[in-house]
């Protein structure tokens, strides 16, 4: 792939986050407003279904680089800018300006900051033995759906028989680029290379100090939250995650079947004797809370991963209730290669008290 270019549309924002715009990010040119031209150099283009948020932290280790890609769920967005004061602060995407849904978004970013900043991927404790580069690309697109009555199947109506909105102005589920055995591989490759020419603010150096390929990275840590787990179970197939020791997990995100990509993914490393805990191996993680509808679907790839007629495979189930159960939990992500916790830490705070957790193995 070709080095990226300079000057770039890309955007620091502080001294270890920025915003890029790369064109094989999951959505790029579906949602945002179109020019009436096309642009002059297609590779460089500040348009928001591109964007990327990005996290280098001090720790990273440019030598031994390792990445983590996460999804974010419904009614989010990565996009954020640098204020005059310097502060980073949430940027409403340009796809969602001027729809229905346009204020409400706006209100959350406000108050929450945005997706990178609210999971805290700028924030991960710098004991962690871990500490890859973050890319969170952007996966969800505007929606207004009508909520639908699980039993008929059918729009809720109100009194005056007016469709009842879901709540949803953000879903993922046009993941196009991800669809490709490649898809994946390229969004990082392109990231690796728009970071090496981006000067982080206030200028020093650049985000990265060497230039790094896919090639060069130990470990991918792939991740989605919620709706995040449809661009995971694409992601989780694609040649990247086949090819480099991974850990995948699903925070709270199994809404959908799934079953052919974990069981792929599973049986990929099982056949080359890497699905394990160890440096050179990759391993699965789901993490699921009852009340949030996400138990049906996790029963169901774990009866498929161990269903008799297939390549069986040992599921490490257990609970977490609280601190109390951390250390089980610690030395099952420790030992076992496929993990399932059952967890009653709400929705919205699994990224967090997850994440770090991956990261904690040696």
């Amino acid at each position: 792939m070709a080095p990226a270019k300079t000057p770039t549309v890309d955007e620091a924002l502080d001294g270890s986050t920025a915003l890029v715009y790369s064109p094989k990010a999951p959505l790029a040119g579906l949602f945002s407003p179109r020019g009436a031209a096309a642009p002059p150099d297609p590779d460089q283009v500040r348009k928001d279904d591109r964007a990327v948020w990005v996290c280098v932290s001090s720790g990273f280790k440019v030598d031994a680089p390792e990445v983590l890609v996460h999804f974010h769920g419904h009614n989010y967005y990565v996009t954020a800018r640098r204020t005059a004061a310097g502060a980073v602060e949430a940027r409403l995407a340009d796809w969602l300006a001027g729809t229905v849904d346009s204020r409400v978004a706006a209100s959350k970013g406000a108050s929450q900051g945005p997706a990178g900043h609210f999971y805290g991927f700028d924030a991960l404790s710098a004991s962690l033995p871990h500490q890859p580069l973050v890319l969170l690309p952007e996966d969800g697109h505007h929606v207004h759906d009508p909520k639908i009555d699980k039993r008929t199947k059918l729009p809720v109506l109100d009194a005056a028989g007016n469709p009842v909105w879901d709540g949803f102005w953000c879903k993922e589920s046009l993941v196009d680029t991800l669809a490709s055995a490649t898809g994946l591989d390229d969004v990082v490759e392109n990231c690796l290379q728009r970071l090496f020419v981006l000067p982080v603010v206030p200028p020093g150096h650049n985000y990265l100090t060497k230039e790094l390929h896919l090639s060069n990275m130990k470990r991918l840590y792939l991740t989605g939250h919620s709706g995040g787990g449809v661009p995971l179970s694409k992601a989780l197939v694609s040649n990247f995650a086949l090819g480099t020791p991974t850990t995948a997990c699903f925070l709270d995100g199994t809404y959908n079947d799934y079953r052919p990509q974990v069981r792929k993914f599973c049986e990929t490393w099982s056949a080359k004797s890497h699905l394990g805990n160890g440096k050179d191996d990759s391993c699965l993680v789901i993490v699921f809370n009852p009340s949030s509808g996400t138990e049906d679907w996790k029963k169901e790839i774990v009866k498929d991963l161990k269903d008799p007629k297939k390549q069986v495979f040992a599921v490490n189930e257990l609970t977490h209730t609280g601190a109390a159960d951390l250390p089980a939990v610690k030395s099952a992500l420790k030992s076992s290669p496929i993990v399932v916790i059952k967890t009653n830490t709400a929705h919205e705070d699994i990224p967090k008290t997850f994440v770090a957790l991956l990261l904690e193995n040696p």
